[in-house]
């Protein structure tokens, strides 16, 4: 199977498979962060189609998702403003609670909890766990890789 280089391929849409006949669509942004259309659909969208559908969240996603053709690439456009930007992420710094971090682009810099609460929590998302995500949200249920991260207030 031909591999396909996600750093070379800004901007293709991809088909993501997350129940028996549903699918959404996501975008490779780059340096493996994906935007996941709010999308939810049985049948096949041109990218019109889906580029008027809002954002559900954009999170870095391993590569062998669309490596392997798991997630197939279905086209490509140019990526609009609102999708160039690299999102910010965080961590709560491992040993030291309380403590986190903010990571944008190549920087990281320290960070307090109310800075990080609307931020996605800085993690590699595996193809099955973005499924599980994308099957959680739209059957209104917790997912379990959120609820680990939720900030507490």
């Amino acid at each position: 199977m031909k591999k396909i280089k996600i750093k070379e391929n800004v901007g293709d849409f991809v088909k993501v498979i997350f129940d028996d006949n549903l699918h959404t669509y996501a975008r490779i942004i780059n340096r493996g962060f994906l935007a996941f259309y709010d999308f939810k659909t049985n049948k096949e969208a041109d990218i019109n189609e889906i580029v008027s559908k809002p954002i559900l969240f954009k999170i870095v996603v391993t590569s062998d998702a669309v490596e392997t053709g798991r997630w197939t690439v279905i086209g490509n456009m140019p990526l609009e403003a609102n999708l160039k930007e690299v999102p910010m992420t965080y961590v709560e710094e491992i040993g030291y609670p309380g403590t986190y971090t903010i990571f944008h682009e190549l920087d990281s810099r320290r960070a307090t909890k109310e800075e990080c609460k609307n931020l996605e929590y800085a993690t590699i998302w595996t193809p099955d766990f973005v499924e599980e995500r994308l099957r959680d949200y739209y059957s209104g249920r917790p997912n379990i890789v959120l609820e680990r991260h939720k900030l507490n207030y």
